[in-house]
């Protein structure tokens, strides 16, 4: 009876056992995760201002050397618009040629000179390139301001204690705004550089040498104290007049090149390549610009 009864226990213990081993694995208590602890929601990264995530680390994108490099070339700007300031001295010589064609002598002159007939036409353009370079003052203007604007948001950028941005998030605002103040000022001044830097160079080269002529006959001819007054000094107003464009014609081209490479120099990491391709494309048109006859 002791062997019957010790036997049924030994199979009740083994069939225990079994079921034990059978049960599934991992079914006890509700834990996640190999620890048996919930997985947690990755932390944005946090970096210091004028930082971007860039591979899921922090890079120093902006500095102050980089605000004050944009600084500078706003600085540029400033300086040839204030050359403008001084372009009387080009719409000196168109007014003599203006006045002298008025007048009486002038215009018996012109009877038997085709070339001071054509002054006519010569003062029309003349006149025309002088307003354009009066509204060029205000391009300069725009893209000064407009420069500044940049230079305000990488200042701002610099200070934030807001969200760290990731690096195509910063490149697609600042390359936004490089190309806000560049692409239209390089179409400004390719035209200015054809429609009026090239035109009073040449137009005004050809007109001293008739306002000389002219002036020269109306003294023959005893024209009066107005074409006195008028070719007084005439030669000098012309040359001063063309010095002028000398020294200013290559400026507004220069001035792209200048401001768009140090840039994209300073500012490399924070231009798309979409945004470097355009500014090269604006530079090749301002090139062209310079090359072509009006």
């Amino acid at each position: 009876m002791r062997l019957i009864l010790a036997t049924a226990v030994a199979v009740a213990l083994v069939g225990c056992g079994g079921k034990k081993d059978d049960a599934p694995k991992g079914s006890g208590g509700g834990s996640s995760g190999s620890a048996g602890k919930p997985v947690e929601p990755e932390k944005p990264v946090s970096c210091p201002p004028g930082s971007a995530v860039v591979d899921g680390k922090c890079s120093a994108l902006i500095t102050p050397a980089k605000v004050e490099a944009v600084a500078q070339q706003q600085s540029r700007v400033d300086e040839l618009a204030q050359l403008l300031d001084k372009i009387d001295t080009v719409a000196a010589p168109v007014e003599v040629l203006d006045g002298l064609r008025q007048l009486d002598a002038w215009k018996t002159l012109a009877l038997a000179d085709d070339r001071l007939k054509a002054v006519d036409t010569t003062v029309a353009t003349l006149g025309e390139a002088v307003k354009s370079l009066r509204e060029f003052k205000g391009n300069l203007g725009q893209l000064s301001a407009n420069l500044g604007n940049l230079r305000g948001e990488l200042d701002r950028l610099l200070k934030s204690d807001g969200p760290t941005p990731k690096l195509a998030e910063l490149q697609a605002q600042i390359s936004s705004k490089v190309r806000t103040a560049l692409e239209p000022y390089g179409g400004q001044a390719a035209a200015t550089i054809q429609g009026a830097l090239v035109p009073l160079e040449e137009k005004l080269t050809e007109a001293s040498d008739y306002v000389i002529v002219g002036c020269a006959a109306a003294r023959r001819m005893n024209a009066g104290d107005k074409a006195v007054a008028l070719c007084k000094d005439v030669k000098d107003v012309f040359e001063r007049g063309l010095k002028w464009i000398g020294d200013f014609k290559e400026r507004p081209a220069k001035l792209f090149e200048t401001v768009s490479s140090e840039l994209q120099k300073q500012l490399d990491s924070l231009i798309d390549a979409e945004a470097k391709k355009l500014l090269d494309a604006t530079q090749a048109k301002v090139n062209d610009a310079l090359r072509l006859k009006p």
